[in-house]
Parts: structure tokens; C-alpha cells; sequence
């Protein structure tokens, strides 16, 4: 369902229709003993202002325009089981407009999602119905392939292993580059000989090349950290974090989340 520029002059107009064809209705009930059909210019005029008013506001195809046109008996003539009808589709246009229309949800905002979630998603993959091999995350590789997997889901331009210009006569290869988003992730695993300082070590090494991508205004450092191996989150967090640019925004995301 689209959303309709929601004026005060629509939302008038859309009021004035209901309180005609409410009118009209009263009128019916009394045409009804006598005869099954309203005969005025009236009821002819209000259901072609109606259609006309929903066409304009939703289109020809929409539901409500559709549901309307369809209360309407052909010919110049019109029941006033119609007129009943074609009102409830007008309460339900005025519901409608009064909704607020759904909040986009940037891609940081997804991000956010896939990574605080990540974690959920690796234990129940490890649980799996019999007969069936669970999926155990032991390395980087096997955190980039379940992460690769849920970012397919909300986007379409996912580059892998995304190569670096060179920098100081060598080139890397980025984990994975939403070029789209203008961003990159790269993705590391703790474990218990990869120290705290050997880890910010890696990374300090990394960001130079990455910011030679063209375009790339983002890089997010991923760290699956699922046995808390880490004991300063916050200090590392802050101090790569520190590291970014108006024009390059570092992010460090540690997960799980320490309850």
C-alpha cells in the first residue's frame, strides 16, 4: 500500500465524501421500502467524485479504488447497500491516512541488527535435527561464510575478498565490501593466542590499506568474541574508534554483548 500525501485539503475533501455519502445513505433507507434503487443525480455525482478522489490519491489499481468501483452498480443507478459498502471503503482510506507511514531503516541500523544477532543465529545452527551436521564455527572463515550468508538477505552488492589498491607496495584483501553502502567488514575471531594487543596490532595494520579504497567511507572491524577472551572491550572499542576521520568512519563491533 502506498502512502498518500496526507494534506489537510485530501484529508478535508475525504471527510466531505464521507459526510455526503452518509447522507445519502439516510436517504436510502427510505427508497428501500418503496424501491430497490436510489434515482438521483446526486448519488451519480458522489460515486464519480469518490472514484475520482481515490484514483488520484492511490491509483487506478489500488485496493481502494478497486474496492470502491466495485460497490457501484453499472448503469445510472445505484443501491444503497452500494452507497453502505462504498462508505466502509471510504472509513477504511481515512483509517488508513491517519496511520503514520512505516520508519525506513537505514543499512546502519541493519548492520547493527545482523551483528548483535549473529551469535543467536551461530548457537542454533550448531543445534540441528538428527542426522544432520551442525554448523561450528571454529575459525574467521567460518564466521565470514555465516555473515556473508544474513547480509545477502537485506543487500545485493556484496563483494568478497575485495582487493585493496596497493600501499606501501602491497595490496590486501578486504573481507566483504557493500559498495552500495560505501562500506566494508572485515572480520576477525578471537582466540586464546590472539592477544588483545596482538589484535589491535592486526588492525592498526589494516585501516591504511582499506582507506585506499575508492569510494569505501566506512569500515567496520567485526570481532566474534564468543568465549569473552577479550577483557577490555571499551579500551579497544575507544581506541580504534579514535582512529577515524570525517571522511573515514572506523566502527568495532565486539559480539556477543557482555550481559
Amino acid at each position: 500500500m502506498s502512502y498518500p500525501q496526507k494534506s489537510n485539503r485530501s484529508i478535508d475533501y475525504l471527510n466531505s465524501l464521507i459526510a455526503v455519502g452518509e447522507n445519502l445513505l439516510l436517504i436510502g433507507h427510505e427508497y428501500a421500502a418503496k424501491n430497490k434503487f436510489i434515482e438521483q443525480p446526486k448519488t451519480i455525482t458522489w460515486a464519480t467524485q469518490t472514484l475520482k478522489f481515490l484514483t488520484d490519491l492511490y491509483g487506478r489499481d489500488s485496493i481502494f479504488a478497486q474496492g470502491f468501483a466495485g460497490c457501484l452498480n453499472t448503469g445510472d443507478r445505484y443501491e444503497w447497500a452500494c452507497i453502505r459498502d462504498g462508505l466502509h471503503v471510504l472509513y477504511g482510506v481515512q483509517a488508513d491516512m491517519q496511520r503514520e507511514p512505516p520508519v525506513e531503516v537505514s543499512s546502519g541500523q541493519i548492520l547493527d541488527n545482523i551483528f548483535n544477532r549473529f551469535h543467536m543465529a551461530a548457537i542454533q545452527l550448531r543445534t540441528r535435527r538428527k542426522d544432520h551436521s551442525p554448523y561450528v564455527i571454529e575459525d574467521e572463515y567460518d564466521v565470514q561464510d555465516l555473515l556473508h550468508a544474513l547480509l545477502w538477505i537485506h543487500f545485493d552488492d556484496i563483494h568478497r575478498e575485495y582487493w585493496t589498491p596497493k600501499y606501501a607496495g602491497s595490496s590486501l584483501q578486504m573481507d566483504m565490501y557493500l559498495k552500495s553502502e560505501k562500506t566494508g567488514i572485515e572480520v576477525k575471531k578471537t582466540r586464546s593466542y590472539l592477544t588483545e594487543k596482538k589484535l589491535g596490532e592486526q588492525i592498526l595494520i589494516d585501516i591504511p590499506h582499506y582507506k585506499q579504497i575508492p569510494g569505501c567511507r566506512k569500515l567496520i572491524f567485526f570481532i566474534y568474541d564468543p568465549d569473552t577472551l577479550i577483557t577490555n572491550r571499551l579500551a579497544l572499542e575507544r581506541d580504534l574508534m579514535e582512529l577515524s576521520s570525517p571522511e573515514f568512519t572506523i566502527c568495532v563491533m565486539i559480539r556477543p554483548k557482555i550481559q
